[in-house]
């Protein structure tokens, strides 16, 4: 099995065995690293020149999918050997993440941009929509991004693991919506903090999500209505958390990319600060 490591893409895996290759996503192209025995080794570089952002491996159509920063949305059915652009629909050339979950027995590719919109393909990306609505929340005005180009973008898409018909998109910087109508229409949850980076739902635990961002690691039980401060801007782990993933065999591990100051200071300071960090308990 192979799998993608992308800052939009895919960020949980299940395999009966141990991977053997790797797609990674960088700011110059896509590289594949191959195992043999023990040891890894570039096996080829790919798209050349594109940021690829987000990687989506579609197990169903057989098609590898790679969203670049300002460059489109890219489409491989051969592995990743060769590409073609595949994006008719979406209106905007910076891709920023991908998501996939199976709606009405069918597979959905989800898009999402900057600036911030969400797109949809039910035929493996050859023809996208979009989901208009997510631009009709309250909060729209005050989307913004503190960096150039200052656009607000899509940063994350996740699913209720027992519902894919609802919906939570993270708005960097913006908030956080929900969708309970698989994206036709959408609202606004009412979070601690605009800069909402990731989500991840306890699929034991109906209504209890955890967020990473600006405002560090926060935990709600009740889908939103009240928010618990887990981690802050002061702790050892990283003041400023970004992915955020649980072991899909055991919900209770979670890790936890951050850094150890917010990206403000990093220019001044020279270095991010950047750590890893895992919970046994949830959080």
């Amino acid at each position: 099995m192979s799998v993608g490591l992308s800052h939009g893409g895919t960020t949980m895996y299940t395999a009966r065995e141990p991977s053997t290759e790797v797609l990674v996503g960088t700011m110059d192209g896509l590289v594949a690293l191959r195992r043999s025995g023990g040891a890894w080794s570039v096996e080829r570089e790919t798209l050349d020149d594109l940021h690829v952002h987000a990687i989506l491996l579609d197990e169903s159509s057989g098609t590898i999918f790679a969203g670049a920063y300002r460059g489109g949305l890219y489409a491989s059915v051969d592995g990743g050997a060769t590409w073609e652009q595949r994006d008719h629909g979406i209106g905007v050339k910076s891709l920023f993440c991908l998501a996939k979950a199976d709606i009405g027995g069918k597979r959905r590719i989800f898009a999402g941009t900057e600036p911030a919109h969400l797109y949809y393909s039910d035929d493996a990306g050859a023809h996208w929509d979009e989901f208009p609505k997510l631009r009709s929340v309250g909060s729209l005005p005050r989307w913004r991004f503190a960096a150039d180009p200052f656009e607000a973008h899509t940063k994350h898409i996740n699913f209720d693991p027992a519902d894919p018909d609802h919906l939570y998109v993270s708005i960097e910087v913006g908030g956080l919506l929900e969708s309970t109508d698989g994206g036709r229409t959408w609202a606004d949850i009412d979070v601690p903090h605009p800069d909402v980076h990731r989500t991840v739902m306890d699929p034991r635990t109906p209504g209890r999500l955890l967020t990473s961002g600006g405002a560090g690691l926060l935990e709600t039980t009740d889908g939103g209505a009240t928010w618990n401060q887990l981690l802050d801007k002061t702790n050892d782990i990283g003041a400023y958390p970004d992915l955020l993933v649980h072991v899909p065999s055991d919900p209770a591990e979670l890790y936890l990319a951050a850094s150890q100051t917010g990206p403000r200071s990093w220019v001044d300071v020279g270095v991010a600060g950047g750590r890893i960090g895992r919970s046994r308990d949830g959080g």
